[in-house]
């Protein structure tokens, strides 16, 4: 995994509700990246980290430590701002 870089923040703004439309801004040790985010991204997205979220073996959240909430998989994906 080289070339690989940690997110280190990310934040995620509303630019308008019809379309549903937005910037996502997603913060690197030495960079700052932002994207355009469209509604139907953002559904793909949620999929994709639902997917990822509940791998592992059977009934268990590999990415999840035991005292950690777990993510309510039934439900929608919604996203907030991980900036402090």
């Amino acid at each position: 995994m080289r070339g690989l870089r940690k997110i280190t923040n990310f934040s995620i703004l509303t630019v308008s509700t019809e379309p549903l439309r937005g910037i996502v801004e997603i913060d690197t040790f030495d960079s700052v990246v932002k994207f355009e985010l469209s509604e139907d991204t953002a559904l793909n997205i949620c999929a994709d980290l639902e997917h990822f979220l509940t791998q592992g073996s059977p009934g268990d959240h590999a990415s999840h430590s035991a005292d950690r909430p777990r993510p309510d998989i039934g439900t929608n994906c919604y996203v907030r701002s991980r900036h402090s």
